[in-house]
């Protein structure tokens, strides 16, 4: 640009001197001739007099001018280094294109000249293979001569490598035709191999975070406050996020984990707390199966009164953790079992032996004593222990009905005041040797449907507990139709439980007085019978008083 302006100023001032010096020769010609002839002068004085100032006017101007441009020239030469340097340092240069003669000028930004041209061909050499495609719907797009902004990236292999760099091109309209038409476009280069590094970059990041993410079953939701809607994240950024209807996220959870999850809900609607957490199963879209999760929410966007819009909420896989847990408790309770059942072996050992020692020893006395007083001492003791040894065979069967899971309700109708009657009949030798009185309460005598074996062994283990704890006073049996089920009670007036011990008394093996006879197991087995009924069993007591147990079984009653 600035040559055209020198070379402009330069043409003007040739132009002028030449005409100045043509005006002056005619001038000083026609002064000749006046002083030849002798005619005046002075005129011609004065036009020659206006042309020196006049030429030297413009000789002023003329080197005005120059300084002026030459000021000009070096502002545009700073500004073109200027330019250089900040396409050099960001890795930018400039190429013209020329529509018709198909060719690409590179252009020297320091000193505004070009320094090479290329065609088209040579152009499609440097592509990447698998960018050419890209490279040919540029040049068709200015072959085209479109005046639209236009943007392309592709890989490129400079001159003097063999490697291929990423390449941002920017194509602008330069110059036009007479009839409107783009003939040079301006495209400016950028090397665009660090933008392409850094989303390599973030993309093995993501890769790496999303494989972690599946890896441990977790997932990403969104909650927003003003719409009371989750959305659901894509963890692998492959995926557009999806909402997850209000109705479709209730009826995906467990149902007992229901309370749980409504809590967490209502939580986030009242939007009070930055951190939330809960714990429930959930059924994720197309399962048919239940995954443990746990849920952290945390505040995630705010308003300008700092009034929560949104959390973030990490749900965690926490299947493992309960497997592992589920797996501790059985270990547990396998451990658990092989201890009572090693404590079982060795009081059934004992209690057994017992009862056999005595029958034994007593029926050879028996055998031997002439006494008929002596006798029937022994026989007593014979039946004693026959019958303490029955009861803790028929304890251990029932308990090794129950763990078996075998055991099995045979139920059927008989009349509640003649069973008791009966019961009370059977029971009655067993106090005769005791100060106690064996009252039974009568009321109205109804029909029960009910397993009369079961009955009566959970009447007989409370029975027996009352009679080995009470010396005299009296045992109490009463019963009631209540709540649709039966109600039978056992009140002693023996030496009472303290509240401390209500529990423990069920458990088995457990005696609280162990100078007494028996083998702990009787209640634990009246407990589990009832249970296993769908009933309920209890007692209250108070120590020097006596106590009541009681049972209650669901059953119909006519």
């Amino acid at each position: 640009m600035e040559e055209k302006i020198v070379l402009k100023h330069s043409s003007i001032f040739i132009v002028f001197i030449v005409c100045l010096l043509i005006f002056l020769s005619i001038t000083n010609y026609k002064l000749y001739i006046h002083l030849i002839t002798g005619y005046s002068i002075s005129e011609e004085l004065v036009i020659d007099g206006f042309i020196v100032v006049l030429f030297v006017i413009f000789l002023l101007y003329h080197f005005i001018s120059q300084k002026s441009l030459s000021t000009e020239k070096t502002r545009i030469q700073r500004l073109r280094q200027k330019f250089a340097c900040v396409t050099s340092s960001d890795q930018t240069f400039i190429v013209e294109y020329i529509v018709k003669e198909r060719k690409f000028i590179y252009w020297n930004e320091a000193i505004g000249k070009p320094i090479s041209s290329f065609t088209v061909d040579e152009y499609y050499e440097h592509i990447h293979f698998s960018d050419k495609h890209i490279a040919h719907k540029l040049i068709d797009y200015m072959n085209q001569q479109n005046s639209d902004y236009y943007t392309a990236e592709y890989r490129w292999m400079f001159t003097g490598t063999n490697v291929y760099s990423w390449q941002l091109n920017e194509i602008f309209p330069l110059d036009y035709e007479s009839k409107g038409k783009v003939s040079n476009y301006m495209c400016v280069c950028h090397r665009n191999n660090i933008s392409h590094e850094l989303l390599e970059n973030i993309e093995l990041y993501r890769k790496r975070v999303s494989s972690i993410i599946v890896a441990n079953g977790i997932a990403f939701v969104e909650y927003d406050v003003a719409s009371d809607t989750f959305n659901y994240l894509d963890n692998t950024g492959e995926h557009s996020d999806h909402l997850i209807p209000m109705e479709l996220w209730i009826s995906s959870i467990y149902p007992d984990d229901l309370p749980q999850a409504m809590d967490l809900l209502n939580g986030l609607r009242n939007h009070h707390f930055e951190q939330l957490h809960s714990e429930y199963r959930y059924k994720e879209f197309g399962q048919n199966y239940y995954n443990w999760f746990v849920i952290d929410a945390s505040a995630y966007s705010y308003d300008t009164n700092n009034q929560i819009l949104s959390y973030m909420i990490l749900c965690r896989n926490n299947d493992a953790w309960h497997a592992a847990y589920d797996e501790m408790i059985e270990l547990r309770g396998k451990a658990e079992m092989a201890r009572i059942q090693s404590i079982f072996l060795q009081n059934i050992n004992n209690k057994i032996r017992t009862p056999i020692n005595a029958i034994m020893g007593f029926s050879s006395l028996l055998c031997d004593e002439d006494s008929q007083e002596q006798k029937e001492e022994y026989k007593d003791l014979v039946n004693k222990n026959s019958k303490l040894l029955i009861q803790i065979i028929e304890n251990i069967l029932a308990l090794s009905e129950l763990e078996s899971g075998n055991f099995e309700f045979h139920r059927r109708s008989f009349k509640i005041v003649d069973y008791l009657n009966d019961f009370v009949e059977y029971q009655e030798p067993a106090i005769k040797d005791k100060e106690i009185k064996l009252i039974l309460q009568k009321h109205e005598n109804f029909e029960v449907e009910l397993d009369q074996v079961q009955t009566n062994r959970i009447m007989s283990a409370l029975f027996s507990n009352a009679i080995k704890y009470t010396e005299k006073g009296s045992i109490t049996i009463d019963y009631a139709n209540k709540d649709d089920g039966l109600y039978i009670s056992i009140t002693d007036t023996g030496i009472g439980i303290a509240k401390e011990n209500y529990e423990r008394i069920f458990n088995r093996f457990e005696k609280l007085d162990t100078a007494t006879s028996g083998t702990g197991i009787g209640l634990s087995v009246c407990k589990a019978i009832v249970l296993k009924a769908n009933g309920k069993v209890g007692l209250e007591s108070e120590l020097g008083k006596g106590s009541t147990f009681w049972f209650w079984i669901p059953c119909r009653i006519s």
